[in-house]
């Protein structure tokens, strides 16, 4: 069972001890009162590796989502991911709730959301790449191809890991569907691959797809 501990960024060299002498505790990094803010606290977060989430709300959250939705680094923040997963449900008119409580967001960020939007979409190509039958990876390829190694906004594949983002594909726009050539075969994700990302134990998408290409389904 994880422990948390409320911190300030960056981290006193005693929480550092606590942590590798007990890796079941998790970081609550406290925003307001952190001397490390924005972009500087993400490529710190990032380099570092370790466990943790950030007290924050409000305008100060917009402000770091807003620095997040372009960070080249991933970083693992759980209150990042969620509040973006709830813009895109917004962005795509899955929820009105969210859409009323995010349109100045998405407004001030529709062009980086926009291209978070057509990479997750294309994540459906993507799954059916993973199947390796030549007619369906011909398929795939044959649709418009990126060949971007752009890493800026790389945590589009930070989401994938919560269960309830994948309401999303309900909102699929096929006008969006590219093969990322780079993207879908090599190791631009902290050295792994997008099969890491994507193969969540909980992603319908890809256990109906993996089922089929088992012959289980």
């Amino acid at each position: 069972m994880s422990n948390y501990v409320t911190v300030t960024a960056p981290l006193g060299i005693d929480d550092l001890q606590k942590y590798f002498s007990d890796n079941d505790i998790n970081f609550i990094i406290d925003y307001e009162n952190s001397e490390l803010q924005g972009e500087k606290l993400l490529v710190y977060l990032s380099n570092l590796e370790l466990p943790c989430d950030i007290k924050i709300k409000g305008k100060d959250l917009e402000s770091l989502a807003e620095i997040y939705l372009q960070f080249p680094q991933i970083v693992s923040i759980k209150v990042l991911e969620e509040f973006i997963i709830e813009v895109l449900l917004a962005r795509k008119k899955l929820s009105l709730e969210y859409l009323n409580s995010y349109q100045d967001f998405i407004d001030n960020n529709e062009e980086m959301l926009d291209t978070w939007i057509k990479k997750l979409d294309s994540l459906t190509l993507y799954n059916m790449y993973i199947i390796q039958d030549d007619s369906i990876t011909d398929w795939v390829k044959g649709h418009k191809e990126d060949d971007t190694d752009d890493i800026k906004g790389i945590n589009f594949v930070s989401v994938l890991k919560h269960e309830d983002f994948y309401y999303y594909y309900n909102g699929l726009d096929t006008e969006n569907l590219t093969y990322y050539s780079k993207y879908f075969n090599e190791y631009m994700f902290n050295g792994k691959g997008l099969f890491d990302y994507w193969s969540y134990q909980k992603n319908p998408l890809f256990l109906l797809t993996w089922g089929v290409g088992a012959g289980e389904v």
